[in-house]
């Protein structure tokens, strides 16, 4: 299991105790953008916590982009989810050694083979790659770092978040700089106040049948008010629905085989379950 409650997190969390949060530069640095990615609560998938994260075009304009991460302190996982990518892509391994080989599946992916292993000078565990990052002017191997992440973005593109990377980070927790990129570019970029939003509190949720063919019938576990949006591949909304009392359903047979994520939303807070169409 990802998340033994018995085990010892042998690595940092990527995720403060009450605020995570990320300051995009795109490449080339000297002309990109600056947004903003934040954490906005947890949520249940298919029995696994992950961390739902909003995207922000500049410093408060939202987007449509959403991501889920994972991780097992345990380790030293990332793994990485979104309509797009409904089954989770591991986005770091700090288990690998030297010889080893990881493949990244965005824009300036491939197969990457690492060529060292260290603590770095703040303590932190580096696996690094022979790979080197596109358009900063200090020279940088792309790396996994404990506590930090990729040092080369935490997410793949997808049809409403088109080709984030290659971009580089400035990450905060709990209101500290916990690291970034050396391009001095990013000194003053990491000075840009980032978006943060509250954490959202979760209540349980089911959905049946999964998979399911004709029909899709949700309830949670309380009385509750229940907003449900079900989203396809690209993040679109193709069926939505209320109900007064904690229970919907909705007939599926117009739509297309193909994994759907459904959105439930209630006055405790809000999960996220895939569903699948036969």
């Amino acid at each position: 299991m990802l998340f033994a409650m018995e085990a010892k997190p042998q690595f940092s969390s990527l995720f403060g105790e009450e605020f995570t949060a990320w300051t995009i530069r795109k490449t080339d640095l000297s002309g990109a953008r600056t947004d903003s990615l934040a954490l906005a609560g947890d949520t249940i998938v298919d029995g696994m916590r992950y961390y739902k994260i909003n995207s922000y075009l500049g410093p408060t304009f939202p987007s449509q982009c959403v991501r889920y991460l994972a991780e097992d302190t345990v380790h030293g996982k990332v793994w990485f989810f979104n309509a797009e990518y409904p089954e989770p892509a591991l986005i770091m391994d700090l288990s690998l050694e030297v010889g080893d080989q990881f493949e990244v599946l965005s824009q300036f992916g491939g197969m990457f083979e690492v060529i060292a292993t260290y603590t770095d000078p703040q303590g932190r565990y580096t696996v690094e790659f022979d790979s080197p990052i596109d358009g900063l002017s200090v020279p940088e191997n792309f790396k996994f770092i404990e506590g930090y992440g990729p040092n080369r973005g935490i997410d793949y593109a997808d049809g409403n978040c088109p080709s984030p990377d290659p971009y580089a980070l400035c990450h905060y927790k709990d209101g500290l700089l916990v690291g970034h990129a050396s391009d001095p570019v990013l000194a003053l970029v990491c000075e840009v106040p980032t978006r943060i939003m509250p954490l959202e509190d979760t209540s349980l949720v089911k959905v049946w049948p999964n998979p399911g063919i004709d029909m899709l019938h949700i309830e949670i576990d309380v009385t509750d008010k229940l907003d449900v949006r079900v989203l396809d591949a690209t993040g679109r909304a193709i069926l939505t629905g209320t109900s007064p009392d904690g229970t919907l359903e909705f007939s599926t047979l117009g739509l297309a085989p193909a994994i759907y994520l459904v959105e439930v939303n209630t006055s405790a807070g809000r999960r996220t379950v895939k569903w699948m169409k036969q």
